[in-house]
């Protein structure tokens, strides 16, 4: 059953940072083991199962695609009923800070970012992040791999030097932007962690929690059945 929205739900705004899937692009240490056309349906698959997540919990999402000029593709791909808008910025950092930005210009007051690799993402930690952004300045979801899934901030307490000099890419993501928080004396809702999946050992752990679980990442586990891992 589709859940209804308050007026309050109409506060919040999800932003899902993906890129265009084309072939060779996306999952390039995945593509290393499994070859790019396989890696590409499995992408596609993953991005598929976060936005049928997270639609169920605002009415509210904006897909920020990278790179610029490649919105017909993302589309074809996510489908309508989207605000389709492309990633601005010389690096991760500052595309990221200006999708909140943006989204904080438009009127919203709670904003989630998260990405598009961790198809069995629960919506309740979704609910959790938009939740406690109703009390505390900011959330942030730890990835195992030392990064982070998702990062939420209040309209009113935006923190952009969060994204300064991070070291985009390596294990130390996470605990780089909490220092900075901490710095700064900024308040932050730490929500449950989780584990994306960016190479073959995240596949592999993907799948066995799909065979162990009654998942919600229906489209990458139909995919993952069919391929031999």
């Amino acid at each position: 059953m589709m859940r209804s929205f308050s007026k309050e739900d109409h506060c919040r705004c999800a932003i899902m940072f993906t890129r265009s899937p084309e072939v060779g692009k996306v999952k390039t240490r995945l593509s290393e083991t499994l070859g790019t056309e396989v890696v590409l349906e499995i992408y596609k698959a993953f991005g598929r199962d976060v936005i049928e997540t997270v639609k169920k919990h605002t009415d509210h999402i904006r897909i920020s695609y990278y790179p610029m000029g490649t919105v017909g593709e993302v589309r074809e791909w996510l489908g309508e009923g989207f605000n389709y808008l492309p990633q601005k910025g010389k690096n991760l950092g500052d595309r990221m800070r200006n999708a909140f930005t943006g989204a904080f210009s438009d009127g919203f007051c709670r904003v989630v970012l998260l990405g598009a690799d961790m198809p069995d993402l629960p919506g309740s930690i979704i609910d959790e992040a938009f939740s406690k952004l109703s009390s505390h300045p900011s959330v942030i979801g730890p990835a195992l791999d030392g990064g982070y899934y998702l990062i939420g901030f209040q309209q009113e307490k935006f923190f952009p030097q969060a994204f300064d000099n991070i070291p985009w890419g390596t294990q130390h993501v996470l605990n780089k932007t909490l220092s900075i928080f901490k710095g700064a004396k900024q308040n932050i809702h730490i929500l449950p962690s989780w584990q994306d999946t960016d190479d073959y050992k995240d596949l592999l752990a993907l799948r066995k929690r799909i065979a162990e679980e009654k998942t919600i990442a229906h489209h990458s586990a139909g995919v993952l059945k069919a391929i031999p891992l």
